[in-house]
């Protein structure tokens, strides 16, 4: 009997190893189905003990781009593990290039795109991200090397006239006439100072608009902006215009500045940590010394900006205010930004500035117990109080500027009288 059972057992180990034999040569002899089937195997040696993989795709999709958008929460690891393409060659990748390309690459946002490229020997040699609406960071894969390069987004700028009624909203009638929120936004914050449009827009009063987009050659927007626009009103039977000048704001028909001519805050801040105290106990030093302006508690690298247009006077250290500006926006009125991390790009002595244009970041240079933005607001060369100070009257138009006004006003009216006629 025993002898009997051990030929059974012996029996069933031959038929199950002729069985998986078998198996073995079905899959080594099969194709497997080309559209689908992707192989990653050593490409090229970085050092004598780095190797680099490299991804390999179908004759057919050779030299074809595959782009992908980046979705929330996705981070650059995932997007390669999805391709096909180990980690090692992300990290390694990341270890060889430019701290600033490794930032973009490490901080992806949601909608932005990258195209993985391939040669004609079906490897992957360059990865392309859209970094800004004018820029991309193009990474090439050459020899066991990495070269990065920025290229410039070639744009269109297009003027575009849109006249819309109202039926319902201000909102809705722009919407239906596709023109974006922003824009939308952009009219209700340019006539806020002057009209409540929320409660005075009536049905049948109508705007007419001129925004220039800047589209990319693929026709795509990136931005609009709002140049122009006309709002009839049908209750008060008078028109009420808005024309945007470079680097000056918004002005009526006869040269008057809409809104204020400085905005209340330098940034965008958690909580006044210290305020105007001409009495007040240096947390470093130990001793009484005049706080002669307001602390803005912030994340280091918040971006900073002038609170209105005005003329950069001063650029770099200031002892114990660190890295250090300082705007002169009138005869009269000049603002000053301490503590700071870096300056804005090219920012340099003599430059004019516009209101809310970036001028640096939140830093904690110089004597600081934390990042933050020492801000101070000057009256004929004396400090008041930041959050006390008076609003400068609104600005006037005259002479050269006035007529500069009219001309701009009469080419958006040409523009006008060109889209109606077409």
């Amino acid at each position: 009997m025993e002898t009997s059972n051990l030929k059974l057992k012996i029996l069933s180990l031959l038929l199950l190893s002729s069985a998986v034999a078998a198996i073995i040569t079905i899959i080594q002899n099969s194709e497997l189905d080309s559209c689908t089937h992707i192989s990653i195997y050593p490409a090229y040696k970085l050092n004598d003990q780095e190797v680099l993989y490299q991804l390999q795709v179908t004759e057919e999709d050779a030299e074809k781009p595959t782009l992908v958008t980046v979705q929330p929460g996705q981070v650059l690891s995932e997007i390669f593990f999805e391709q096909g393409i180990p980690n090692h060659t992300l990290y390694t990748m990341l270890d060889k290039i430019a701290a600033g390309d490794k930032r973009k690459l490490s901080n992806l946002k949601p909608g932005q795109t990258i195209e993985f490229i391939y040669n004609h020997e079906k490897s992957l040699e360059k990865m392309v991200l859209d970094t800004s609406p004018i820029e991309k960071l193009v990474i090439t894969f050459k020899d066991g090397t990495f070269s990065t390069e920025i290229q410039k987004i070639e744009q269109v700028l297009m003027d575009k006239n849109i006249r819309f009624e109202i039926q319902s909203s201000l909102y809705q009638a722009a919407i239906d006439s596709n023109i974006s929120p922003s824009i939308v936004k952009q009219i209700s914050d340019v006539f806020s100072q002057k009209i409540d449009l929320s409660r005075e827009v009536r049905i049948g009063d109508y705007f007419d608009v001129i925004v220039t987009e800047t589209r990319s050659t693929s026709g795509h927007i990136q931005k609009s902006r709002l140049k122009d626009v006309i709002y009839y009103s049908n209750a008060k039977r008078e028109n009420f215009r808005a024309t945007y000048l470079e680097n000056e704001g918004f002005f009526s028909a006869n040269g008057q500045s809409f809104g204020k001519d400085l905005i209340e805050n330098p940034l965008e801040y958690s909580h006044v940590s210290s305020h105007f105290n001409l009495d007040r106990m240096h947390p470093i030093l130990k001793i009484k010394r005049p706080h002669r302006g307001v602390d803005f508690a912030a994340l280091e690298g918040t971006p900073v900006w002038s609170i209105g247009q005005g003329k950069v006077s001063f650029v770099g250290d200031r002892g114990g205010y660190g890295k250090t500006v300082i705007i002169k926006h009138d005869n009269k009125h000049k603002t000053l930004y301490a503590h700071l991390s870096e300056y804005a790009k090219n920012l340099k002595v003599g430059q004019t500035v516009s209101a809310k244009q970036v001028i640096g970041y939140v830093g904690q240079s110089g004597l600081a117990t934390a990042p933050h933005l020492h801000f101070e607001f000057h009256v004929d060369n004396i400090a008041i109080d930041p959050l006390k100070r008076p609003q400068p009257p609104a600005r006037e138009l005259t002479g050269e500027d006035l007529v500069n006004l009219q001309v701009i006003q009469e080419q958006w009216d040409l523009t006008r009288k060109a889209t109606h006629h077409s």
